[in-house]
């Protein structure tokens, strides 16, 4: 009988799992992409429904880890030695802070706000070179993000020993309570094709990477999903994400990409004479994005688009000759990205935080 239950118990847990997913994707914005109409919707959980909805509390997830059986039973465990590095993990981290900024972004902010109502809340009234040596994230924030931030009334200028200093107002003491279920639904699933230890990892190497060794998010939780840290998670996996969205700016602006235009034109240097069909099976992105894109990298002289109706499209992407040349130069910079985005780590910890990276890239993102 108790065999039998859990039997039960993991099928429905798939099945929420399942619904939660296909839900997503028929959105055609690629699953976190598109959470935020989906937390309103109560998830099955064993025999009954969540009292609450998904993303106002996640503590039913650390009734039983029951990820781990689910993995053994899928066959979803990483394998020894995989990694991913340079190009393939720019594009991966660059649609997870995506992911993040959207989930929030109905609450009239983005990842970058983020971190810095959640650094303020942390440390309290700090300059604006504070928030940049203890965030470690050089050139953040900017002038004009600051200005809007006080112009809405979430954050108050307030002076001290002769310097400007910034703190929280209510308003934006209010926002981070608000926005903070949102965020620990996306740490949820973001890692939630990882096994428990596989999530220590994470959570360790995540907190070094961005200097949070001593962070209440690693002490108390590692990378058990459903504790509440108050924020602290979600504030770590915030400053990655940001961290890697600056550093990805800097490797895609000098030759005029955004992230979409990058994610297709990684795509065709794939797999050459792809099709509308397929370059949105390739792309996490809605589908006017992907066309918008195909049609800047066109006018850039990136890619070459020709029309041979199809049953995979009108056309066909092939890539031209300065996209060719641009795959090999982006190839050494991306690399060079990523040592600089892991240089706390050592060189083992970089390729265990690659290899968990890999597995989680399988995912949602």
């Amino acid at each position: 009988m108790k065999r039998e239950n859990q039997n039960k118990h993991s099928a429905a847990v798939r099945a929420g799992l399942g619904a939660l997913v296909a839900g997503v994707l028929l959105t055609g914005s690629g699953c976190v992409l598109a959470l935020v109409p989906l937390l309103a919707t109560p998830v099955v959980v064993g025999s009954g429904v969540a009292a609450t909805a998904v993303g106002t509390r996640t503590a039913y997830y650390h009734a039983k880890d029951f990820y781990d059986a689910i993995d053994q039973q899928d066959g979803t465990r990483l394998a020894g030695g995989e990694t991913i590095e340079g190009v393939d993990l720019v594009k991966m981290l660059a649609r997870g802070e995506a992911a993040f900024s959207r989930a929030i972004q109905p609450y009239g902010i983005e990842t970058p706000d983020y971190v810095v109502l959640n650094e303020l809340k942390r440390r309290g009234a700090s300059t604006q070179a504070a928030i940049s040596r203890n965030t470690g994230i050089a050139d953040f924030p900017t002038n004009p993000q600051m200005n809007r931030l006080v112009q809405r009334g979430l954050v108050s200028p307030t002076s001290g020993a002769g310097q400007s200093r910034f703190e929280l107002s209510q308003a934006g003491r209010d926002l981070v309570e608000r926005t903070r279920p949102v965020a620990e639904h996306v740490r949820f699933e973001f890692n939630r094709r990882l096994s428990l230890q596989e999530r220590q990892v994470l959570a360790k190497l995540s907190a070094k990477a961005v200097a949070e060794t001593d962070s209440k998010a690693t002490l108390l939780a590692g990378g058990v999903l459903g504790v509440n840290t108050d924020g602290a998670a979600e504030f770590v996996l915030a400053k990655n994400l940001l961290a890697s969205r600056l550093g990805a700016e800097k490797l895609l602006n000098p030759h005029n990409l955004n992230r979409v235009e990058f994610e297709v034109l990684t795509a065709v240097w794939e797999k050459p004479e792809l099709g509308l069909r397929q370059l949105s099976q390739a792309v996490r992105g809605q589908r006017p994005e992907i066309e918008a894109a195909v049609s800047g990298l066109v006018q850039k002289g990136y890619v070459n688009r020709l029309d041979q109706p199809s049953e995979d499209g009108p056309w066909k992407l092939l890539p031209a000759p300065r996209g060719v040349a641009l795959q090999q130069t982006m190839k050494g910079q991306a690399d060079q990205y990523t040592q600089t985005l892991f240089a706390r780590l050592s060189e083992e910890e970089r390729r265990d935080m690659q290899a968990v990276l890999s597995k989680m890239g399988r995912g949602v993102i």
